[in-house]
């Protein structure tokens, strides 16, 4: 089976970090560490967002346990870019009428998958049939 995350990153509007002057200033991101939420682990892991910014602005991570913090703290002007699911974001948007965050982008697509252990019998929805998910 094919696994597949959803997350939908975000953007605080108006975000000064990327503005020429002689401060380096940091780009802050949230992510939540779950493995639904792998893109940003990975990302953050690999180095691939310092790679992707402009090495005047370090990039300062900070961990969440939940979307809605992820709300609060982009609200709060404590990060900048964040990695959460669809609901949180389409609550903060809805919240702030459309004023505080944007959505910029997807980072999966297709929605959420079940793994099972190689052997199992299950390659299709309809192989879980008369078996019990815990």
């Amino acid at each position: 089976m094919k696994r597949t995350f959803t997350a939908i990153l975000l953007l605080l509007a108006a975000v000064p970090v990327f503005a020429e002057n002689s401060k380096q200033e940091a780009v802050n991101v949230g992510y939540l560490s779950n493995i639904t939420h792998a893109q940003a682990i990975l990302g953050r892991a690999d180095g691939t967002f310092e790679k992707s910014v402009d090495s005047g602005h370090p990039i300062r991570w900070t961990v969440f346990n939940a979307g809605p913090s992820v709300i609060e703290a982009l609200f709060a002007g404590k990060i900048d870019i964040a990695y959460i699911g669809p609901s949180p974001a389409v609550n903060g948007f809805v919240k702030s009428h459309g004023e505080a965050l944007r959505v910029v982008a997807g980072s999966a697509s297709g929605g959420a998958a079940l793994v099972v252990r190689r052997g199992a019998g299950i390659e299709t929805a309809g192989d879980f049939h008369g078996k019990k998910i815990a």
